[in-house]
């Protein structure tokens, strides 16, 4: 395996010491694997490379703002994704509206359209085409909450809404990107 430095414009000059890069915030290192190295894409593939290092969640006004049993996603080893099945929408309540994150557990690794106060609400609204909906979450320190309104809002909001939700890792660098699928029920 051969590593490369990375440095920030800011850090160019302290190049020899690696934690001067870390300061900068930006990664020192950054491992390059080669075909001959276990970490190639075909042995990734075969071990399950979408698999984060840690457990996702959906903590939410849904189902809660808990990492428990009911809001953890479980990893597909056969597709190669995360699966949350039928978690309830809960009823609509036009002064708290529908919102969640994607998360590790204690609010560590989280994923959203953005970071946390610079989201505006109208960017962090994921549309529905149909029953489902669809797009792509960076990780952020502290990400904002993604609103999820749906069609049964405009009516009583009686109606039992479960949905589905599919997570495939795109990225597993130190900074993750996940494609986040929704199918209403």
């Amino acid at each position: 395996m051969q590593l490369k430095m990375q440095s920030s414009p800011i850090c160019v000059g302290r190049r020899r010491l690696v934690f001067a890069s870390v300061l900068c915030g930006m990664a020192p290192l950054q491992a390059r694997a080669t075909a001959s190295s276990p970490a190639s894409s075909d042995a990734l593939a075969a071990t399950g490379a979408g698999r984060l290092p840690y457990d996702l969640y959906l903590p939410s006004t849904m189902i809660g703002w808990s990492f428990d049993a009911s809001t953890k996603f479980h990893f597909d080893e056969a597709r190669g994704i995360y699966v949350l099945r039928s978690a309830q929408a809960g009823a609509f309540d036009p002064s708290d509206p529908r919102r969640f994150k994607i998360s590790g557990a204690d609010w560590a690794h989280q994923f959203g359209l953005g970071p946390n106060g610079s989201t505006p609400a109208q960017r962090a609204t994921l549309q529905f085409v149909g029953s489902a909906a669809s797009t792509t979450l960076n990780s952020y320190p502290d990400a904002s909450d993604t609103l999820l309104p749906l069609d049964s809002d405009s009516v009583d909001g009686s109606e039992e809404v479960l949905l589905d939700f599919e997570l495939k890792v795109l990225e597993s660098a130190l900074r993750p990107r996940l494609h986040l699928a929704i199918e209403r029920r």
